[in-house]
Parts: structure tokens; sequence; C-alpha cells
């Protein structure tokens, strides 16, 4: 499949699990706009393109839970991301309040 054009917008993907997408999706043509909460990891995985020569993404602070951030995010990247933008959450961040119980009788 070609994947030049397309854009994938990466929550944490500036390490873990995230970064390890961004470089694979990187690999196959695709533009990133990659969120961050650590400054020097966002600095490592900008390097880590600069370095090896990759075409650069958009990176974006965000904090996963701050709900205002999110409305900051999507004022900034709208430009850059379309209808076939591929989301991916790559993040973890700790619980912000308990967790709802769940039942069996709950899935139906």
């Amino acid at each position: 499949m070609d994947w030049k054009g397309k854009t994938a917008l990466i929550t944490g993907g500036v390490s873990g699990i995230g970064f390890g997408i961004a470089r694979a999706f990187c690999a196959a043509g695709i533009d990133l706009v990659l969120t961050w909460r650590n400054e020097a990891y966002r600095t490592r995985a900008e390097a880590w393109f600069a370095d090896g020569g990759h075409p650069m993404p958009r990176f974006v602070g965000l904090d996963v839970t701050d709900r205002a951030g999110w409305t900051d995010v999507a004022d900034r990247v709208g430009p850059f991301i379309s209808s076939s933008t591929m989301p991916v959450s790559a993040c973890s961040a700790p619980p912000t309040r308990r967790a709802t119980p769940i039942t069996t009788g709950s899935w139906a």
C-alpha cells in the first residue's frame, strides 16, 4: 500500500511504543504529528529524525489528561490533518479518577 501523503497523529509519539510506531510510519512515508509531555523525550525524538535525515514531524505538547489541551491541539494541527489521518493512541497517563467497576452484565 502506498502511504505517501497520509498523516498519523500519535499521542505519546516521542518515547516507548509510540516512538517505535512513529519510526515505522516514518519509514513507510507517512507524515507525522507527534504529541509529547516530556521535553527531554521530545528533544531525543527530534534528534533521531534530524540525525537520520528523516522528514521532521510536527511536535505538539499535550498532556492527554488535560481536556483544554486537546482543544488547543485541534486548533494547532487542524490544517495538517484530514479525514484520512490515522489517530494512534500510544500514551499512558496515571488515572485521574477511580475506574467504574465493570460486570459481565454491563456488556449487554
